[in-house]
């Protein structure tokens, strides 16, 4: 009896393996866990912000818990405390998956953005739940932090 069919079955696990090995190596964990702040919410401080979009960033993100390698984030210009005007570093996602956003943010728009942040990360650095930008609203987290792209296109609902 020739066995012939079992390489290919073998050289297939060894493949998929490596894979899983490959994707969990690339996965980022910028916040130090192994998993993201929906699933320990604890700490979590919410916030809205108005301002100007000064900037649209699409690169490598050091911040990230999710396994995309690319991120989408903007500077947003608010007003201080002082009076004076800041920027905040507002993370969107993974830039695959939020570029009809990213596509529609523009330089010196006015936007809301409804927000949050732990104590994992940097001052100033928050992590989007809504964005509006004139009377459009984009939901990119759901109410108990969850990125609406978890699980599949359910979230997208």
């Amino acid at each position: 009896m020739k066995v012939t069919c079992a390489r290919p079955l073998v050289w297939a696990v060894i493949a998929t393996s490596g894979l899983s090995i490959c994707g969990a190596a690339f996965a980022q964990r910028g916040t130090g866990q192994n998993w993201g702040v929906a699933r320990w919410p604890a700490g979590v401080t919410h916030t809205e912000l108005n301002g100007r979009v000064k900037e649209v960033v699409t690169e490598p993100c050091e911040k990230t818990t999710g396994r995309s390698l690319v991120g989408a984030h903007f500077v947003l210009e608010v007003a201080g405390e002082d009076g004076q005007t800041k920027d905040v570093n507002i993370h969107l996602g993974p830039a695959t998956l939020v570029q009809f956003l990213t596509d529609d943010l523009k330089k010196d728009a006015t936007v809301k953005v409804a927000a949050f942040r732990t104590d994992r990360h940097e001052e100033d650095h928050y992590v989007a739940k809504t964005v509006t930008i004139g009377e459009k609203a984009y939901r990119l987290r759901q109410d108990n932090l969850r990125p609406v792209w978890a699980g599949g296109r359910r979230g997208w609902r």
